[in-house]
């Protein structure tokens, strides 16, 4: 039989998500969606790119993997993948990416964070690895430093945006002038047919190439998101610089009150993990007979209560003293979820039982 004809604002693809809430929910995105996406990689973001062969580090159940298999698809080259099972595996996996001549690399910061424990990561046993490409979480600025120092004259791309609006609506060029800068690093401008807009502290997407058709069977959901057409709330924290460029700070769901004072956790999150030596960090509220009485930090880098102290005094220069966590753990290692992100549950209970605890006064 012939297909039936396909409008250009029917659902290409129902894509299920968690998002924050752990709770599964359909997000359909339509086929002008998906080709303006496309288009976006072909004409402007990657359009120098030549790259003969991608990684295959995300799962398709992660929609940041469309970067990986339509830059495969339109350019005719192999995505370069292991069973999931020996991802983390980065001896074999740094053998076969160097086999393949592999020239594009998608993943998130966290799944980048455990290749870069491995010497092997570099750019003479990966000379064809030219670009970076991250999304899904905050890029820190320790990542792309490492990056510039692995892999010289290396190009790091970071994106940002919600499978609400097809994987990615900003991107930037990261520059050392960008980790230089007293603030964090940017998430770029908006991609042709995309509007960012500010509306108190959180940013809402407007486009109609862009904004995808919402929600499965979800009516409150979708009217709460999607309150007008081809309009997206983000539910994310973000502002506009100065500099022409937006910042993304986290999710607006991450703030607590402490003691009266309202408190984003993802500014003190931001902070530490802009300070030297730490990987990654995970800041969440202390809870006793469930209330807030204070902030515990769970950060992997540091090795002994030592780091951990300095790593506090750090933070108290710089921080209101109720924006300053008073447990810190240390633990040399973290998970990943499905999506590749950092198991943030996972991590804090783990550093929690198993690694080093300071307690600042």
């Amino acid at each position: 039989f012939a297909p039936a004809p396909r409008a250009d604002n029917d659902p290409a693809y129902i894509l299920f998500s968690s998002g924050t809430t752990g709770k599964p929910k359909g997000i359909k995105v339509s086929y002008a969606n998906v080709y303006h996406f496309v288009n976006w990689l072909e004409t402007d973001l990657l359009y120098d790119d030549t790259s003969t062969a991608v990684s295959g580090n995300v799962r398709y159940c992660f929609d940041v993997s469309l970067f990986e298999m339509w830059f495969s698809w339109t350019r005719r080259v192999p995505i370069s993948t292991l069973d999931l099972k020996d991802f983390i595996n980065s001896r074999q996996c740094i053998a076969r990416y160097g086999q393949h001549d592999v020239g594009l690399w998608v993943s998130t910061p966290s799944a980048l964070q455990f290749y870069l424990r491995d010497k092997k990561f570099n750019g003479t046993e990966l000379p064809k690895l030219k670009t970076f490409l991250f999304c899904g979480e905050i890029l820190p600025k320790s990542t792309a430093a490492k990056l510039f120092e692995r892999f010289p004259g290396v190009r790091i791309i970071n994106t940002y945006g919600p499978t609400e609006c097809t994987v990615a609506v900003t991107s930037v060029e990261i520059t050392p002038e960008h980790i230089a800068a007293e603030r964090p690093l940017p998430i770029g401008t908006p991609r042709p047919g995309c509007q960012l807009v500010q509306e108190g502290s959180q940013i809402s997407i407007l486009g109609e190439d862009v904004v995808g058709l919402g929600y499965v069977n979800l009516p409150e959901k979708q009217a709460a998101a999607f309150p007008e057409p081809d309009k997206y709330l983000t539910g994310d924290i973000g502002h506009l610089g100065k500099d022409g460029l937006w910042y993304f700070s986290g999710r607006a769901d991450r703030e607590i009150k402490l003691q009266g004072i309202r408190i984003d956790l993802n500014e003190i999150e931001a902070h530490i993990c802009d300070q030297t030596g730490v990987e990654t960090v995970h800041v969440e509220p202390h809870l006793i007979h469930n209330s807030i009485r204070a902030i515990n930090a769970f950060v992997c880098g540091p090795k002994d209560q030592g780091e951990l102290k300095n790593l506090a005094s750090a933070s108290a220069a710089s921080l209101p003293t109720w924006m300053v966590p008073r447990f810190w753990y240390a633990y040399p290692d973290f998970t990943i979820n499905r999506n590749s992100k950092l198991d943030r549950v996972d991590f804090a209970r783990v550093a929690q039982a198993e690694g080093v605890r300071y307690v600042y006064e």
